[in-house]
């Protein structure tokens, strides 16, 4: 018995070409199922839920956006529009570069017009063991989150996390 005859079968049964179609579609099923059920899994022995307070920072900004950020803004996740959480302190600050003097010393100096907020955000995040995410962020120190209200939009900078028990 021959493996692919004269017709191009496989076995004589199926075009080889029709079989690496079959897998393809069955390898796109399966794993966009597999994902769709990491993703949308429900809360587990070792996932739970807590309050999560960040603090976080939004660089450079010009005084439109620090007069409209104010405490006790409502935040969501600019990507998928779910809540993120609450601002619950803010503070401005001058935003500052490095800059270097004429005599080579390096001083921090302040950018005219130029801003930082230093946020303190409150939500509930899922803690599992290798991860906290709030809304469809994993917050890291260090990582960059999108948020956004219904007047505006901002990039913010995370700083801190804290888990509160």
């Amino acid at each position: 018995m021959v493996l692919i005859d004269k017709k191009g079968k496989l076995l004589g049964l199926i075009n080889i070409i029709d079989l690496i179609v079959i897998m393809l579609v069955v390898a796109l099923v399966t794993g966009g199922a597999y994902k769709l059920v990491l993703s949308e899994r429900a809360v587990g022995e070792e996932d739970r839920l807590a309050e999560v307070v960040l603090e976080v920072v939004i660089s450079e900004v010009r005084q439109a956006t620090v007069d409209i950020v104010a405490q006790g803004d409502k935040l969501q996740d600019a990507t998928i529009r779910q809540h993120f959480g609450e601002i619950i302190d803010l503070e401005v600050k001058p935003f500052r570069i490095p800059v270097e003097t004429r005599e080579g010393k390096v001083v921090m100096a302040e950018v005219p017009e130029r801003y930082d907020i230093h946020l303190t955000i409150a939500g509930t995040g899922r803690i599992s063991r290798d991860a906290i995410r709030v809304a469809s962020f994993e917050v890291l120190t260090g990582s960059r989150i999108h948020l956004r209200t219904r007047y505006y939009s901002v990039v913010a900078t995370v700083l801190k996390v804290e888990v509160v028990e």
